[in-house]
């Protein structure tokens, strides 16, 4: 092989490894802003607001270093956004979490008193287990999970409350009628 072969190869080869480090920074860009954007769709400012505005500002920055190939200072912004980001998410989610949970656990409470306790006792139980199940959710971080439970506990809650008021109104119309 000549020598030009071999720098030939190198060449390539260095460009390659480049263009998979470019490659490698980009995805870890997105990861970074696909983490903020589930944040957004929250109430994140109540739980995490610094740190997802210096994974916001630390993304951007990695951003413009991608732009301009200087990977090795993007790699490490995009680090600093990613640490900021996911502790962000885990704030952001079981605050939001546990905000949902008290929310369920008030509409159990409420269904419990209702005259509709006696009539769903099914939905009542089924409440109380959809709190207790967005609860383990939450405290593995399954905070998407836990929230989907919560709000199944408000809507049985709910379910039990409006079946006690049925129950009043036909009884009412039943005594009317006699």
């Amino acid at each position: 092989q000549s020598l030009a072969e071999e720098s030939y190869k190198k060449a390539v080869k260095t460009k390659e490894e480049s263009l998979d480090s470019k490659y490698q920074l980009q995805a870890k860009i997105d990861e970074v802003n696909s983490i903020l954007g589930r944040i957004e769709k929250y109430n994140y400012q109540s739980y995490a607001g610094q740190k997802y505005t210096v994974a916001k500002d630390k993304v951007k920055q990695a951003s413009a270093y991608y732009s301009n190939d200087n990977l090795k200072a993007g790699f490490e912004t995009v680090e600093i956004a990613k640490i900021n980001a996911d502790e962000a998410y885990k704030s952001t989610m079981n605050g939001v979490s546990s905000s949902k949970i008290a929310d369920a656990e008030k509409a159990v409470a409420e269904a419990e008193k209702s005259d509709g306790a006696a009539y769903a006792e099914e939905d009542l139980a089924a409440a109380k287990e959809a709190v207790d199940n967005a609860k383990r959710m939450r405290n593995n971080g399954n905070y998407d999970e836990s929230i989907t439970y919560s709000n199944e506990a408000i809507r049985l809650a709910n379910s039990v409350i409006e079946e006690g008021n049925k129950a009043a109104i036909a009884a009412k119309v039943k005594s009317q009628a006699e």
